[in-house]
């Protein structure tokens, strides 16, 4: 008598412990449902601006659109072919290299009239031959020059925001990267 209560208590126990678990999966199913609903889209238009002192030299704009926590990409440029000789008695290979802009952006977190960014900017180009001289379209090793930032930062909805600044160790130019963030739905 005395095991079948045992039995009896340990079966309602497991029963309730399943039923909970079963509520709780249905309440966090329909808490991520309704997440999936109330997740805005957003179009970021980004700027880089390429100045020489307070001149502005050059302006080039891309956007992208992001919903939730995705990572948008976008990428400008050429692919650059390099040889590479592997041994004397081995034919050369080719690889790439990837010069131009890119940009990569995540949201973190919206708030009312906000938005977290999470932002890589990589701007490439081929160093030139010489002082003053011609970028070298081929050639056994090309120098690349490279600016790279990271930023986490607060955007204001529909404001642009300066997010990142960056100077070229090799002349007087500094690049700028500007966003504009609109919510769309």
């Amino acid at each position: 008598m005395k095991k079948q209560q045992i039995v009896t208590v340990l079966l309602a126990i497991i029963v309730t412990i399943l039923g909970t678990k079963l509520i709780f999966a249905q309440e966090n199913e329909g808490e991520k449902s309704e997440a999936a609903k109330t997740r805005s889209t957003f179009r970021l238009d980004f700027t880089i601006s390429e100045m020489d002192d307070s001149k502005t030299l050059n302006s080039r704009g891309y956007t992208m659109m992001l919903t939730g926590t995705m990572v948008g990409q976008v990428r400008a440029g050429s692919r650059l072919p390099v040889q590479q000789a592997m041994s004397e008695t081995a034919p050369a290979t080719t690889s790439y290299l990837d010069i131009g802009q890119s940009i990569d952006s995540r949201i973190i977190s919206e708030q009312d009239r906000y938005l977290v960014l999470d932002t890589t900017l990589e701007i490439s180009s081929l160093a030139p031959a010489s002082s003053g001289g011609d970028v070298p379209l081929s050639g056994k090793n090309p120098v690349i020059r490279q600016l790279k930032a990271r930023t986490f930062g607060s955007v204001e909805l529909g404001k642009p925001t300066m997010i990142s600044s960056l100077d070229d160790v090799s002349s007087r130019r500094r690049f700028r990267l500007e966003v504009v963030a609109t919510k769309i739905r």
